[in-house]
């Protein structure tokens, strides 16, 4: 059984078994002739593959991907996870990374259930948050982010809404009665502003106070403008982001100016604008999309491909650290200050402050140690 799937996880190739196995796989949403699967068909693929594998074998790989974490000074993890008809051992495999999460030698694990308007079902298998991956679009790579406009590289597309406006709203009410944080994957433009306006209509039932507190978030906002960015703003959204994403594919010849061309690839990730008027962010990997590498992803936000957008080194740092446990709803861990939980990461370094950022060249610091909870979950040999 096999099934390729693109870096992005939204577009992948079926192998002939699994095709014999589930031929109604191109009757689904999105399926194209007999070429690559989409949205829900690329999903249910991915699902009937992941249903070979049984829940103690998922497992043991969450287990090596947090003890990788841990090498690298994480002490804690969100997960997103998408529940699919196709795989019958999605819940027993969440509410497993959970009870991992709950061990004193792991990084500690959020996780977040992807399912529309399942806020209590999301609740009571332990989740953090109800959405998270809840996908409002798709991903660039895929052409299958929603745009205001077409695709520069196939005119014939803008991408695809996954979502309207009503089912944000309705999503968005049925976390405010659980009492869950709600979050949205999105990327193009338009999407964003799918999620900005069922917002909107949240706030007219929900009010605006409840809304702010809540922290909900916008995961990967790639693609917004100045009234977007104001949008979240006023709403107290989070922007979950990932440096790692402009590293890899901005600039000028890479797939960000391929798909919109090089004005809206530069304008991508517009780190600076968000964090200058105060849209919290929250850097991530989005592993295995990109590796899990926290420096490397300061190091990707400091060196943006368009100056403009450029952070701080220390700005980068605390979206790294405190930022991402802020996004959770956590106040108490991400710096080291009286009061903070024993969350922190010892690094071998001699000189103060921060390493060198601006030298693409120097090294990054090496973990000796990583504390989560007050519990030593990693120590250099």
């Amino acid at each position: 059984l096999a099934y390729l799937s693109r870096a992005c996880g939204h577009v992948g190739i079926a192998g002939p078994r699994v095709l014999d196995a589930y031929p109604e796989l191109y009757t689904l949403d999105h399926a194209v002739g007999d070429g690559p699967l989409k949205r829900m068909a690329h999903r249910a693929a991915r699902g009937y593959l992941a249903a070979a594998a049984p829940v103690s074998q998922r497992l043991a790989l969450a287990q090596a991907a947090l003890d990788r974490a841990a090498s690298l000074g994480i002490a804690a993890v969100v997960e997103h996870t998408v529940p699919v008809a196709s795989d019958s051992r999605t819940e027993a495999e969440f509410t497993g990374l959970i009870e991992l999460g709950s061990r004193p030698g792991n990084p500690a694990v959020h996780g977040w259930w992807g399912e529309l308007c399942a806020a209590e079902r999301a609740r009571d298998l332990g989740a953090h948050g109800c959405g998270g991956d809840l996908s409002a679009d798709g991903s660039l790579g895929a052409r299958t982010a929603y745009l205001s406009g077409p695709y520069r590289d196939d005119e014939s597309t803008r991408g695809t809404p996954y979502l309207t406006a009503d089912q944000v709203r309705d999503h968005l009410a049925d976390c405010h009665r659980v009492g869950l944080s709600a979050a949205f994957h999105a990327i193009g433009d338009a999407a964003i502003a799918t999620v900005l306006d069922g917002l909107d209509l949240a706030e007219r039932t929900v009010g605006i106070d409840e809304i702010r507190h809540a922290r909900h978030r916008i995961e990967h906002a790639e693609l917004l403008d100045a009234a977007m960015i104001a949008r979240m703003v006023h709403h107290g959204v989070h922007a979950s982001v990932q440096p790692a994403f402009d590293a890899a594919w901005g600039g000028p010849d890479g797939m960000y100016n391929a798909r919109l061309g090089r004005e809206a690839a530069l304008a991508a990730n517009p780190f600076a604008r968000l964090s200058g008027v105060g849209v919290p962010l929250a850097f991530g990997s989005d592993a295995p999309v990109t590796p899990l590498d926290p420096w490397g992803g300061v190091r990707a936000a400091v060196h943006h491909h368009n100056p403009a957008m450029r952070l701080a080194p220390t700005t980068a740092f605390t979206a790294a650290t405190r930022g991402g446990w802020r996004a959770l709803g956590v106040d108490d861990a991400g710096a080291l200050s009286p009061g903070m939980s024993a969350d922190f990461a010892v690094w071998d370094r001699t000189d103060p402050g921060l390493p060198d950022l601006g030298d693409p060249e120097a090294p990054d610091p090496q973990c000796d140690m990583t504390v989560a909870a007050g519990h030593l979950i990693y120590r250099r040999g």
